[in-house]
């Protein structure tokens, strides 16, 4: 009887520490994407300094909408990966 009592709090605890892992792994994920993310908008950033547009200039310009085109397009592939 003691051994089944025991048993079950072992899979208590392991169902725990797995719910535990998948949450830390989720959160892991979570960080990486958010890298990834301020990365882009750094990007983004630097090209729009470059750039020096202001205001609604910015969608006047093709050489700009294709320099975001390429750090989307490069955000979607590092995502896949």
């Amino acid at each position: 009887m003691y051994t089944f009592v025991m048993d079950a709090r072992l899979k208590k605890v392991r169902k725990e520490r797995d719910s535990f892992r998948k949450q830390r792994d989720e959160l892991i994920n979570d960080m990486a994407e958010a890298k990834r993310k301020a990365k882009a908008f750094e990007e983004i950033k630097e090209i729009a300094n470059n750039e020096r547009l202001k205001g609604f200039a910015l969608y006047d310009n093709d050489s700009f909408i294709d320099k975001l085109d390429f750090v989307f397009n490069e955000m979607e592939d590092n995502n896949e990966r």
